[in-house]
């Protein structure tokens, strides 16, 4: 007869405290693991590709992020004055040049700024008779240094010479390569390169110039009537005094401006972006989507994995049994060992995944970027798609019977 206070490890009545139970379980589980090589590493990959599914999956999805708001975070300001409907970067809904010299007037403010963007009637006309193609101008006072880009901000004397342009480095194959001295084509008229920049396409543009205001408004003039128009502008720029309180400004600017234009933050700016590409636009939705089912197939790949070492080991579970170990104990080496399993797979699932991501950025240059918090959370995806996984696999365990032995 056993005697009471101690029993076997897991079992009823055991006196282990619930700590040494999950190091009992966490060394039997390895224990099982490394004990065949080949199913471990095939385990492993098995698991990697999950990862990678989930990683490619979440980087298309920050890659849109971070391309639609890289402008947003390349402008020298502390707030931006936006159309109220306005809820993308590029240009589809100006506001009257009016609302900056209002906003000029509140208290704490320094300066305000005008950037100018066209895309519809944009098109570039490579040197040498190339190809023509649709490309965003961005267009502003070269002086006011808006553009937190250095060589924009080197090349502010050229700019302000007539019919002149930056070409930004990034942009996809199609317009060329053309260099500093080269003379191309813009909206139907010459246009003098002198000099680059690198910022990227997007999934809407595929490539950007830069542009003085007063080129950009002889380049694009109202359409209706054919004279310049410096009313329309896209985004504006304000800078606040050093010891003026952003809160404070933007509430007094919110109140003083007409209900036409919405006065934010870079952040809020960026938010907007994301909740439009995310909710409103198709691309987003697919690739959040897709995040979601690389997550459902990771577990389903990780359930396979460990149902099959469990129903190949069913006669050794029914010997732990046998001895006592509860199916609760056997459930929590599962759970161990999927836990293991997330940890060891998501090595080389991201590694596989930068990979991946620094071929994409090349070819297409859109910005594939696996940041800090972005691999923490797909390290959470893993475990939590293997944890989930182990907890439907663990089902199996309660299936060993000691009777079988016999």
């Amino acid at each position: 007869m056993r005697k009471s206070g101690r029993g076997t490890p897991g079992g009823p009545g055991s006196g282990l405290k619930p700590l040494n139970i999950w190091h009992m379980s966490f060394r039997l589980a390895w224990s099982d693991l490394v004990h065949d090589r080949a199913r471990l590493l095939a385990s492993i990959s098995g698991v990697g590709f999950a990862v990678f599914l989930i990683l490619i999956e979440v980087g298309f999805l920050n890659g849109i992020y971070d391309t639609q708001t890289e402008l947003v975070y390349r402008l020298d300001g502390d707030l931006f004055l936006i159309n109220r409907l306005k809820d993308d970067i590029l240009p589809t809904r100006p506001f009257e040049r009016a609302r900056l010299h209002q906003a000029s007037g509140v208290t704490g403010v320094r300066s305000v700024h005008p950037l100018y963007m066209n895309e519809f009637t944009g098109v570039w006309k490579s040197p040498g008779g190339g190809h023509s193609h649709v490309i965003l101008v961005l267009a502003l006072d070269p002086a006011d240094d808006v553009l937190k880009i250095p060589e924009v901000q080197a090349a502010k004397a050229a700019l302000q010479l007539p019919d002149t342009a930056l070409f930004d480095l990034r942009s996809r194959d199609l317009y060329g390569r053309p260099a500093v001295g080269d003379v191309a084509e813009l909206a139907n008229r010459r246009v003098r390169l002198v000099g680059t920049f690198e910022m990227g396409p997007s999934f809407r543009n595929d490539g950007v110039a830069v542009m003085s205001d007063s080129n950009f408004l002889r380049y694009f003039p109202d359409p209706v009537t054919g004279r310049p128009d410096p009313d329309a502008v896209e985004i504006g720029i304000v800078r606040l005094e050093p010891e003026a309180d952003l809160h404070t400004v933007r509430q007094s600017m919110d109140k003083l401006l007409p209900n036409d234009v919405a006065v934010l933050t870079a952040d809020d700016f960026a938010g907007r972006i994301r909740t439009f590409w995310s909710v409103y636009q198709p691309i987003g939705i697919i690739f959040g989507l897709g995040a979601a089912i690389g997550f459902a197939i990771g577990v389903t790949i990780c359930y396979q994995v460990l149902f099959n070492d469990i129903s190949d080991n069913l006669p050794q579970l029914a010997t732990l049994k046998a001895m006592g170990y509860t199916d609760g104990f056997l459930s929590r080496v599962v759970i161990c060992k999927a836990l293991m399993l997330s940890l060891l797979g998501f090595l080389p699932g991201t590694l596989l995944g930068l990979a991946l991501y620094n071929s994409l950025e090349a070819w297409t240059g859109i910005r594939m970027w696996l940041t800090g918090p972005r691999a923490a959370m797909v390290l959470v995806l893993s475990i939590g798609m293997c944890v989930l996984a182990g907890r439907f696999a663990a089902r199996k365990t309660r299936t060993a019977d000691p009777a079988d032995l016999f």
